[in-house]
């Protein structure tokens, strides 16, 4: 029973972000993020891949070209990413959006991941 709540879990918050991907790319988002959960080795690409191709066929340069090729927005993933975390956190407040809004969001969020940067 957990682990069917947890698998339905992720595979909610993933389809949220497939908006910003094609389906190609989409299909091996999921895998990914997978793989990075499953992940105890370091978190390379390469690390991560050993765990996503569990559970996808896809040759190992797809899921390099996931990152250098795909057609997909850094910026768009993190706005995304800071929504869903304010809805999540803070389910009654609103979110006002514009792009001067999404990079703020985008850019506390990575200041408290990475504080010295």
């Amino acid at each position: 029973m957990f682990a069917q709540t947890v698998t339905s879990s992720r595979q909610t918050i993933c389809q949220q972000f497939f908006q910003i991907f094609t389906v190609p790319t989409a299909n091996i988002f999921t895998p990914l993020v997978r793989g990075w959960i499953l992940c105890t080795a370091r978190r390379t690409v390469a690390g991560i891949v050993r765990f996503a191709e569990l559970f996808i066929d896809r040759p190992h340069y797809a899921f390099h070209r996931f990152f250098s090729c795909a057609i997909w927005s850094v910026a768009e993933l993190w706005r995304l990413l800071a929504v869903i975390l304010i809805k999540t956190l803070y389910p009654r407040g609103v979110i006002r959006e514009g792009p001067e809004r999404a990079a703020a969001m985008c850019f506390s969020i990575v200041r408290l991941w990475y504080p010295d940067n």
